[in-house]
């Protein structure tokens, strides 16, 4: 341990003072034993500081460098500490900020790791409160003056100043101007009130039958560090572990020190954080900080024995006595094997009450923590609703202390398809979903969105959900009206279905999970909604990029006969698409005679496909492939006329209502303002003059008309895009080789080159268009 020597140091500041020069030079930190030496120790809130490097060459400086070190505020700390050791009578002080060389990552984490010892073999430590004005030590909340740490002086604020305050025996005060303002002894009831740090363990320290965990960590719940990693490191000494340091690891060092414990201890309050469940956050059983055992001061441990009487049979009292099974709980690479009286709840049956062998204090009944079976392995689990059974049963499980899974997921909400019968009525919780997106994580895993029809008549409600990295959906139907349409509200309804949901997490998520194990890309649900014609279809579109996907709404007529509303059905054939979010698929891979080529669209890649010139395709053809030929059937917009349907054509006019689109090269940037796109992806160097690119718009009311439609035109492939141009030719630097190449094939130099290009989706059921290929057409 290395420390100033007070003796030395302020030599030196009065001969600078009284001469402004030093002679001779004279080494001011010492290497000396902390259990042998008395000393004094500094402790303090960081600002401007001196380190160890200019510490040890203070007597060395030239005046200029000198002069700007003595004029820091650290500087002057060190010397008033050190006025203070030579007034109380110690020859040796210790300050952080210089007196380890941090530059040595050895050192740092030596230090780290002794640093309590250090404070606690002190002969006296003084607090220095910097934001303290006044000679009187603060006795109540100021908000107005420490706004920024919780109404109390800075000092209560931070994580390293909690082993300061605790370890030390001879703990003193002062403000700003050094004026002593009291002592740790003499304070220890206004400290309680201000850290939670219980009176005798201000006044006498920790004994060896160390408090619980839970206990020693909300201490900490309300404090601070630069660092994150530091949130767990100024925890080591008060908990009595030790461990490397790595910076950089960032909340994983919290994790690091709550598995050391464990090594350890068999203290099970480590389980218990958030026992009020005001976090509610589901997954590791491990915490993410000291701010998740806030709530856990009066956390006590419980005598093994006491635990387990009356919590198993008579005959299973030895086992369970056995120190291999109770008493240990190692840490394995699936999860932390320990033995656990859990208690399933009624429904659903996934779901377990486990009880600890700790309790609070003046309470007999042990704590209980909520856990969820998923995957073979136990989680946390917050928001289960009703009574497990009253007998508990001794098990091993793993519970896991992993948290590899993204923390969020988004749902892309899609209802555009919806019957204009049906509207959206908002989200519980309450939320803002105006951007047709459902946000989930951790801390908040459920959202239920309600749908209602115009009369009140019929209701349902979507419910999101995400659990321990595994997103889910489902549907759930409002009960049968008692008259003729739903008095209740629906933020009522919202809330019953969201209640309903918090229990069958694991349920659905397990659904969802064995759903995604298939080879599908699209998935369907489907569920009638009682005494009503209708039924609501879910379409679950799984996106490459994980924690993004879409689920898309529908409401379609039903004769009730729908079975097994919570099973998904995978969607054949079906891939992502552009155009119609949530509804369409990309078909260019389904026949093997179909070469695609790459353009981008608005910026997007699309691929489109060559056809025979002679061919005429226009927007809403639709129709079959013949081998690599589009053969066009009819076109759905000439079907709606002659029909006679009653609706506005001018609504759907593919004419009056198609989106232009700019068209460039897909590795590449158009030329000359975007008039000339190069294909690059199946033959390099053909060439589109003054491209233009059509579809059908994208409205409620085409996304309609496409869905009725697709009813009798199921399995054909519809024309939405259309890529106009004058000429369609090789470039000068393809001309010699693609000539060699159609000679020696027979095909004429004019041959697919001189064709436009149209973009083709394919109508698969009642309620979904498919996304397809890219076809040429010759028309303009």
């Amino acid at each position: 341990m290395r420390m100033i020597s007070v003796k030395t140091f302020l030599d030196i500041e009065r001969g600078i003072m009284k001469r402004g020069r030093l002679t001779p030079p004279s080494r001011i930190l010492e290497e000396l034993d902390d259990a042998r030496t008395s000393y004094a120790i500094l402790s303090h809130r960081w600002g401007k500081e001196v380190n160890y490097d200019e510490m040890a060459q203070l007597p060395k400086m030239g005046v200029e460098d000198r002069y700007e070190v003595r004029a820091r505020d650290g500087y002057q700390k060190i010397v008033h500490s050190c006025e203070q050791a030579e007034k109380d009578g110690f020859d040796w002080l210790w300050v952080d900020t210089c007196c380890i060389d941090k530059r040595s990552s050895a050192e740092l984490s030596e230090a780290i790791n002794s640093m309590y010892r250090w404070y606690k073999n002190s002969k006296r430590c003084y607090a220095y409160l910097h934001d303290v004005d006044h000679p009187w030590f603060p006795t109540f909340r100021n908000t107005f003056k420490f706004q920024s740490s919780n109404g109390w002086p800075e000092w209560f604020s931070r994580g390293w100043t909690l082993q300061e305050l605790i370890a030390p025996k001879d703990l003193r005060f002062f403000n700003k101007d050094w004026e002593p303002i009291g002592d740790k002894k003499g304070l220890a009831t206004e400290l309680n009130e201000i850290t939670r740090v219980p009176e005798h363990i201000l006044k006498n320290g920790i004994p060896p039958n160390r408090p619980s965990v839970a206990q020693i960590m909300s201490w900490a719940a309300d404090r601070e560090t630069t660092r994150v990693e530091d949130r767990a490191y100024s925890l080591l000494g008060l908990i009595g572990v030790h461990m490397p340091m790595l910076y950089g690891e960032g909340k994983h060092a919290f994790q690091r020190l709550q598995l050391e414990i464990i090594h350890m201890s068999n203290d099970q309050s480590i389980f218990a954080w958030d026992p009020h469940g005001r976090i509610q956050r589901s997954g590791s059983v491990l915490a993410d900080d000291p701010s998740f055992f806030r709530d856990c001061h009066d956390i006590i441990k419980m005598d093994p024995d006491k635990f387990i009487h009356g919590r198993t049979p008579e005959g299973d009292l030895h086992t369970m006595r056995n120190e291999e099974r109770f008493g240990t709980f190692p840490v394995t690479n699936r999860g932390i094997q320990i033995w656990l009286p859990l208690a399933p709840y009624r429904e659903p049956h996934s779901i377990f009450k486990a009880t600890l062998a700790c309790r609070k204090i003046g309470s007999s009944t042990p704590l209980t923590i909520d856990l969820a079976f998923w995957k073979f392995n136990y989680y946390r689990f917050f928001g289960a609703t009703g009574v497990p059974r009253s007998i508990s049963e001794f098990r091993q499980v793993f519970l896991v202390y992993r948290d590899e899974t993204s923390r969020e997921f988004t749902f892309k909400l899609d209802d555009r398809l919806m019957s204009t019968e049906f509207t959206r009525c908002g989200a519980f919780p309450l939320r803002d979903i105006t951007s047709n997106s459902v946000t989930l994580s951790s801390t908040a895993p459920i959202v239920v969105v309600v749908y209602s029809n115009k009369d009140n008549s019929a209701r349902f409600a979507v419910a999101f959900g995400y659990f321990c990295g595994q997103e889910w959906v489902h549907v759930i139907s409002d009960d049968p009206p008692a008259g003729d349409e739903i008095s209740s509200p629906w933020i009522g309804f919202a809330m019953k279905a969201y209640t309903q949901m918090r229990n069958a997490v694991p349920k659905h998520a397990r659904y969802m999970a064995e759903t995604r194990s298939t080879s599908h890309q699209f998935y369907a649900k489907h569920l009638h909604l009682p005494q009503s014609i209708w039924a609501v279809k879910l379409v679950y579109g799984e996106k490459e990029e994980y924690g993004n996907s879409t689920v898309t709404i529908d409401i379609v007529q039903c004769a009730g006969c729908c079975h097994e509303p919570f099973k998904w059905t995978g969607l054949d054939g079906i891939e992502d698409g552009d155009d119609l979010p949530g509804l369409m698929i990309d078909g260019t891979t389904r026949s093997s005679a179909m070469h695609g080529h790459e353009l981008l669209v608005d910026g997007i890649s699309k691929e489109f496909l060559l056809a025979p010139p002679t061919q005429k395709i226009g927007l809403g053809d639709y129709g079959h492939w013949n081998e690599s030929t589009f053969q066009r059937e009819g076109n759905i917009f000439e079907d709606i006329k002659s029909l006679s349907l009653n609706m506005d054509f001018n609504l759907i006019d593919p004419i009056l209502h198609s989106v232009e689109h700019k068209i460039s090269s897909a590795r590449g940037t158009s030329t000359e303002g975007g008039s000339v796109a190069t294909l690059w992806s199946c033959l390099p160097g053909v060439v589109l003059q003054q491209p233009l690119g059509l579809s059908l718009a994208n409205n409620q009311d085409v996304l309609c008309t496409l869905k009725v439609f697709s009813a009798s035109i199921t399995n054909k492939y519809l024309v939405t895009q259309v890529i106009q141009c004058s000429a369609c030719y090789p470039t000068n630097n393809f001309v010699r080789s693609i000539q060699a190449q159609t000679l020696q094939d027979g095909i004429s130099e004019d041959g697919p080159f001189c064709t436009p290009w149209t973009r083709i989706l394919m109508l698969t059921s009642s309620i979904r268009v498919i996304e397809f290929a890219l076809l040429p057409n010759t028309t303009t």
